[in-house]
């Protein structure tokens, strides 16, 4: 089966990402680095593990 992105669908990728708000943090390297490893070390990639630690935060502390 190809995984070829057809032209179609790369629109709908588009049109999905503009609906997206962005949040953009700058950390020391070294930081960087240890989030990395601690989400590697969870098989996930790094964006999920810093929504899934929003997400406990919030919940946790009754923020919302």
């Amino acid at each position: 089966m190809s995984r070829k992105l057809t032209e179609a669908r790369a629109e709908a990728n588009r049109k999905y990402q503009r609906k997206l708000a962005g949040i953009a943090i700058k950390v020391q390297p070294e930081q960087r680095d240890r989030y990395n490893a601690a989400a590697a070390a969870a098989g996930i990639p790094l964006r999920q593990l810093i929504l899934q630690a929003l997400e406990e935060k919030i919940e946790r502390d009754h923020l919302l």
